[in-house]
Formats: C-alpha cells, sequence, structure tokens
C-alpha cells in the first residue's frame, strides 16, 4: 500500500516536472564580465548561442542584462547572428542544388539505361546506380537541410530574443 502512494507521487512528480520544462520560459543573465568595453564579448555570444541551441523550439528567451550596456547590446547579438545566418543560407542553397544535381543524374541514368542498355545485369545496375543518387538527393535534402533550418530559426530567435534590462540590482 505505502509503495503504491509512493509510486503515484512520484508519477505525479514526474508529470509535473515535465510539463514545466515543456512550457518553460529562459532567462538567460548576462553579467558585467560578459561584456568587454561595454561590448558583448564573443564568449558570453556562444554561450547565448549553446543555451538556445540546446532548448525546445516552443521555449521563449528572455535576455537580462544590466542596463547600462542598453544602448548596445542588440547591435553585438545582430552583429554576430547576421554572418552565421549568412553562411547557413548558403549552405542551405548549396544542399539545395546538390539535392536537386543528384536527382538529375540519377534520373538521367535510370532513363539513359532504360533506352539503350540490353541485358538484365546493366539494367541492375542502372537501377542500382538510380537509387543511390536519389538517396542522396533524399538524404540530403531530407535530413540535412532541415537541421539547418533549425539552426537558423534558433539564431533568429536569438537575434529575437526579449532583452530586460537590470537597473541598480533589481530583481527583474
Amino acid at each position: 500500500m505505502k509503495r503504491n502512494t509512493q509510486q503515484k507521487n512520484i508519477k505525479e512528480l514526474r508529470k509535473k516536472l515535465i510539463k514545466n520544462f515543456k512550457s518553460s520560459v529562459n532567462n538567460i543573465e548576462l553579467i558585467d564580465s560578459d561584456f568587454y568595453d561595454n561590448r558583448l564579448t564573443a564568449n558570453s555570444y556562444n554561450t547565448l548561442k549553446e543555451k538556445i541551441k540546446k532548448s525546445n523550439i516552443k521555449e521563449q528567451f528572455i535576455i537580462i542584462a544590466p542596463s547600462i550596456y542598453k544602448d548596445d547590446l542588440l547591435q553585438d547579438i545582430e552583429k554576430y547572428v547576421s554572418p552565421e545566418i549568412v553562411s547557413l543560407e548558403k549552405e542551405m542553397k548549396k544542399i539545395k542544388m546538390t539535392s536537386l544535381l543528384l536527382l538529375l543524374i540519377g534520373s538521367i541514368i535510370f532513363i539513359t539505361a532504360n533506352i539503350f542498355v540490353e541485358g538484365r545485369l546493366m539494367s541492375e545496375i542502372a537501377v542500382v546506380a538510380f537509387w543511390v543518387f536519389v538517396w542522396g538527393a533524399v538524404e540530403k535534402f531530407f535530413f540535412e537541410l532541415p537541421s539547418l533550418r533549425n539552426a537558423e530559426y534558433k539564431l533568429l530567435r536569438l537575434a529575437d530574443a526579449e532583452i530586460r534590462y537590470k537597473y541598480n540590482e533589481e530583481k527583474i
């Protein structure tokens, strides 16, 4: 009887913790050591980026910073995020083009083999080659591209995060 009550309590606690985790708001607090010469440091930006990367897509982010950095913080974040977004965009375009090229090559091999090749062995080799190229296209388009889109989305969320400022060590 006591064991059943403990198991029930554990299950309820687990449900509560999971619910709280799924609907959480991440407060990321920056301190004076995260800035050098009133600018956000690269290490601090990388820390922010890692916290965003490890997060659930649905989580909201609030960056809390000392008020003396109010004028430059958003510009600093954008300065770091912009080149990464451009790089991700180029990589996504490259993946799309490569996928299309692989699909085109595979299709040409398959069509050419069906029109010009006689004999079962060569036909089977053409089918295998076709599937190798098609699978390469599918892998790039459906597996690599979404991970890059996800990374871009998270960087955009970082650039668009709500920023709150602390004045004279007050609680936010």
